[in-house]
């Protein structure tokens, strides 16, 4: 088992301390043959590539955390709990001529920094090792693949530039037109496999992409492609094979996704060496995020880690973990979570999570001021999946309660406990339950920009899913039910007994909740405008502390704009400055000016 670490690094040689390290990838400061023949060199121009190609999290609240943030929200799981930062996206914003938003990713200025890396690391003359050279080039064809597949699951099909093009060659030349969704997703592929060629066996550092990372990011991209191709015709707008993909080729891309997740997945599904963590009750599913890359991690196989105050760090405990301890940032709870949410979660009996825990009656028609519920039975007797993600009333972390109550019965009552009788703002903003599922409960770090907790990028149990998807697609249902079921298993919910698609949907959506799935899921899928056009609706709880229990009545105003999914946003539009600059660039459909 390979397991993947991405270091961000803040000076990756001792020799470089005086100067920019990012100056080591300018070839206009430091010439090139000298760049590609020094290993140091080449260190530290690839890790400026793995951490420019947004695999990784930034460390800052820049443009890839607003994008991860901004995909809660655009997939409907929740909401941003400000009005910025992608959730104004939902509403229709994004046009033909407003095409610099959050989710942009149009990076040929990166494309060429990383042809470069492939041109020189492919010289088989240069004076670097061979093993050495074909590792970093492995890498560098990770990195390509990874940028084609950024830009083909938003755009459809782009300009396939796979050399570093002449810029003293006359401009026309150097346009480049669109290629077919089909011919973008072949390329991803296909670098992908010279990736896992080039670096199986190979020894790398700890912060490096390795084999096993281009093998789990081949088993997403193909499944993709082959959802692409199976529901073409449910995609309401076409144009000439830049956006959609045959029908016909679905079995082939599903056929490669699920090989490739069989590289991973253990006995019986396959020959890897990973295995899903125990994840039966809430402590144990927290684990797999708590205790990531420790000698008891068995599941991830690609995370980030960051070097810690001093050097590079992040801030997502600061912005996802509700706010309960003396020092966290002014911040927290950055991201809502709907009513509607709270219902994809079964009780861990089998009872579906829209009914009250005894069946007598839906929760949606039960609540209202006058009603209190103990939020045990309500909220902690569903899937364990459920509260290792969200946090409620009742959550506690770092030995601090964080509290999410609107108001009290009996302020007196509260005195007495020595409770608020209101919680923080941040944790009531929009809807008073937040996602905190990719945060550290176990040691948080709250202080804005210091924590040091390594953040999941792929983990096992995706490949479970994928396997899933692409196993039913091929009509191998027995596989594909035993692996959701191993899934259930690993979450001590009941078992089923046949499969079918909506099945599989429902446990990625499920599985998955709140890491960056459920919004490009709906739009491969192509169901996105049934869940994208919903109004959704918050939650704001009143506390009977004596005896515990709470009110909960549903926020209508949670939703700060109409949701609008229109049948052109399957894809984004094309950067329309580079359409102007660019004759033979083609606009997506429905975005034309």
């Amino acid at each position: 088992m390979r397991k993947i670490k991405i270091l961000v690094i803040v000076s990756l040689l001792a020799n470089l301390a005086c100067q920019d390290p990012l100056d080591a990838t300018r070839l206009d400061v430091i010439s090139a043959n000298v760049v590609w023949d020094d290993a140091n060199l080449v260190d530290a121009y690839m890790a400026d590539v793995f951490n420019r190609i947004d695999v990784v999290y930034q460390p800052n609240y820049g443009r890839v955390n607003n994008e991860l943030y901004a995909e809660t929200s655009l997939g409907a799981e929740g909401r941003f709990r400000g009005t910025a930062n992608g959730y104004s996206d939902v509403g229709g914003s994004v046009n033909g001529s407003n095409t610099n938003h959050v989710m942009a990713y149009w990076r040929w200025q990166l494309m060429r920094v990383v042809n470069e890396a492939i041109a020189r690391l492919s010289d088989e003359n240069s004076g670097l090792t061979t093993e050495y050279r074909e590792q970093r080039l492995g890498q560098a064809y990770f990195s390509r693949a990874i940028m084609y597949f950024q830009m083909v699951k938003r755009y459809g099909g782009v300009p396939i530039i796979l050399e570093v093009q002449d810029v003293s060659l006359d401009p026309d030349l150097l346009k480049v037109p669109r290629s077919t969704e089909k011919e973008t997703y072949d390329q991803v592929i296909s670098d992908f496999n010279k990736a896992i060629e080039l670096l199986q066996d190979k020894p790398v550092g700890g912060w490096e992409p390795n084999v096993d990372a281009a093998i789990a990011f081949k088993s997403r991209a193909a499944l993709y492609a082959g959802s692409i191709a199976e529901f073409d015709a449910l995609l309401p707008m076409k144009k000439d094979g830049l956006v959609g993909i045959s029908a016909s080729n679905a079995d082939n891309y599903y056929t490669q996704s699920l090989e490739a997740s069989k590289l991973l997945m253990p006995a019986p599904f396959g020959t890897g060496s990973y295995q899903l963590r125990p994840g039966a009750t809430t402590s144990e599913y927290r684990e797999i995020f708590d205790d990531i890359g420790s000698a008891n991690d068995t599941e991830s196989i690609m995370f980030q880690q960051f070097s810690g105050q001093g050097g590079i760090t992040n801030s997502f405990d600061t912005h996802t973990l509700p706010r309960a301890l003396p020092d966290h940032a002014n911040w927290g709870a950055a991201e809502n979570v709907y009513f509607e949410t709270i219902t994809w979660f079964d009780y861990k009996d089998g009872t579906d999570g829209e009914l009250l825990p005894d069946g007598s009656g839906t929760l949606e028609d039960n609540l209202g001021p006058d009603t209190f519920y103990d939020l045990k039975e309500l909220f902690d007797a569903r899937d364990p999946r459920f509260k290792a993600s969200v946090g409620y009333p009742g959550m506690v972390y770092a030995g601090a309660p964080a509290y999410f109550h609107e108001a009290v019965t009996d302020a007196v009552a509260a005195a007495d406990a020595g409770v608020p009788t209101s919680s923080p703002r941040q944790n009531r903003i929009q809807s008073a339950i937040a996602a905190y599922k990719l945060a550290n409960t176990a040691t948080p770090i709250v202080a804005s920009l210091q924590s040091n907790n390594p953040l999941m990028i792929m983990r096992l149990a995706e490949i479970y899913l994928n396997y899933a998807e692409a196993a039913f697609a091929l009509g191998q249902t027995d596989n594909a039910l035993d692996a959701v079921n191993a899934i259930r298993e690993r979450a001590g919910m009941p078992l089923l007994s046949t499969i079918s698609f909506d099945d599989i949907v429902n446990e990625r959506k499920l599985e998955l909740a709140f890491e960056r799935h459920r919004y490009w899921d709906l739009k491969r899928w192509r169901i996105a405008g049934d869940f994208l056009n919903q109004q959704y609706t918050g939650v704001q709880f009143t506390w009977d502390v004596a005896a515990d229990t709470y009110s909960i009545t549903r926020k209508t105003s949670t939703e700060a704009v109409v949701r609008l999914f229109k049948p052109q946003d399957y894809y984004l539009p094309i950067p329309v400055e580079d359409i102007e600059n660019n004759d033979a660039l083609i606009q997506n459909p429905g975005f034309e000016l």
